[in-house]
């Protein structure tokens, strides 16, 4: 099971601190980046962060990052930013919508440029690599070019975009070397972001080829991301052209034919991440490339780990797909890489790392439950677990399973 580290450790005692006013009688500052990792582990803890963003607190933080899930209770915390050099900034727009000040003429209209302008300061406009907003909201009409000339050096961009407005934003930043548009239907003027090597496309639409032909005059492209939409992968193949330098791929709305056609065509790609695809079970072990899904037992360890290694585990659907796996490949006739010990070692390490969720003990037993009816076959569980031989190696964790088993299976479901 992973122990935090002594930074973790640290940055959530003074979180704590901060919480219950450890610091009140003090007047010190805390540099960056330990003030960021202070202020991730605070909105964990609660969502009133108020004092500290606007450094009333004895103890004072100086952030670089505020991301959307910082807990700005209002339009006032993120005003209180220009107390800060912040570098990247995720806004959410909604706590707009009731100050008069930032409102435009429609129901959903805010002045977004007004809101960098007042709640950044100049060398925070400045030197901004970083801005993402996921609401839906009506904006001035001249609102990208102006966002251009206030963030110069804008290099990371992620929000919803309207098709009629993809290409000027992509003039208007020019100099992105990370771009996330969402809910486009049509990537033309694409070609603009000479520098683009990072493009995840979300929850869009696509028709026809020629919406997406342009992708592959962008010769630093080396990750995309498809995630949440349809027809991408349709009509890319239809362009029937190779992207220039695309390292690594991540997607859920494809196929396997798609996939292995993919690969033949763009032999500069490495890695393929299809943890959320609909074959995320199937082995491409086959291809010339490294492919993260759950249908190999090496793959779905490494998954698994990489999961688990995590201090918060924000994905347990990866974690319960992961045990889904497993069992899909103990029925296999062959299964090449199995090692019983590492296997049974991480079964336990789920239950460790989640301890109150049932759902996944269940699901753990089930899986082991397979495990047991493939090494030991016609047996039942009350006979398997009195037979386990206490001279193997593997004798503690086959026990710890079998009681696992018998604690969530009655002896019918065996």
């Amino acid at each position: 099971m992973p122990v935090d580290s002594l930074l973790n450790i640290s940055t959530n005692a003074v979180a704590i601190g901060l919480v219950e006013d450890h610091y009140r009688h003090l007047d010190i500052s805390l540099g960056e980046p330990l003030s960021n990792q202070v202020f991730s582990r605070l909105t964990r803890i609660t969502d009133n962060c108020s004092s500290v963003i606007a450094k009333e607190s004895g103890l004072k933080l100086n952030l670089t990052e505020f991301g959307i899930s910082s807990f700005a209770d209002s339009p006032e915390d993120y005003e209180n930013l220009r107390l800060h050099d912040i570098r990247s900034l995720g806004l959410d727009l909604n706590k707009f919508l009731n100050a008069p000040k930032y409102r435009i003429g429609t129901k959903r209209g805010v002045d977004i440029v007004r809101i960098l302008k007042t709640c950044l300061n100049e060398e925070s406009r400045q030197n901004l690599k970083h801005l993402e907003f996921y609401d839906l909201a009506e904006f001035p009409d001249d609102w990208i070019e102006n966002i251009g000339e206030t963030l110069p050096n804008l290099r990371i961009f992620s929000g919803p975009i309207r098709d009629k407005d993809f290409e000027r934003v992509c003039r208007s930043f020019s100099n992105l070397v990370s771009f996330t548009p969402i809910l486009v239907n049509d990537l033309t003027g694409i070609r603009h972001l000479k520098n683009l090597q990072v493009l995840t496309v979300l929850k869009s639409r696509f028709k026809s080829p020629e919406q997406l032909e342009e992708l592959f005059e962008s010769p630093n492209l080396r990750a995309l991301d498809v995630l949440n939409s349809k027809g991408f992968f349709e009509n890319i193949l239809l362009c029937e052209r190779s992207f220039q330098n695309l390292n690594y791929l991540e997607c859920d709305d494809i196929t396997e034919k798609q996939i292995r056609t993919l690969v033949e065509r763009n032999p500069s790609l490495e890695t393929i991440n299809l943890l959320h695809a609909s074959c995320k079970f199937v082995d491409f072990s086959d291809l010339p490339v490294t492919v993260i899904n759950l249908g190999t037992f090496e793959s779905t360890m490494k998954v698994l780990h990489n999961t688990l290694d995590k201090t918060v585990i924000s994905e347990n659907r990866i974690v319960g797909n992961s045990i889904i796996g497993f069992k899909k490949l103990l029925k296999r006739r062959n299964i090449p890489g199995f090692k019983e010990d590492d296997f049974l070692k991480i079964m336990k390490e789920v239950t460790l790392k989640l301890p109150r969720a049932e759902s996944k003990h269940n699901l753990v037993s089930m899986c082991l439950h397979r495990y047991f009816k493939r090494f030991f076959p016609d047996q039942l569980m009350k006979n398997i677990i009195k037979n386990l031989d206490p001279m193997s190696a593997l004798f503690v964790k086959r026990r710890w399973a079998a009681r696992l088993v018998l604690r969530y299976l009655s002896e019918e479901s065996k």
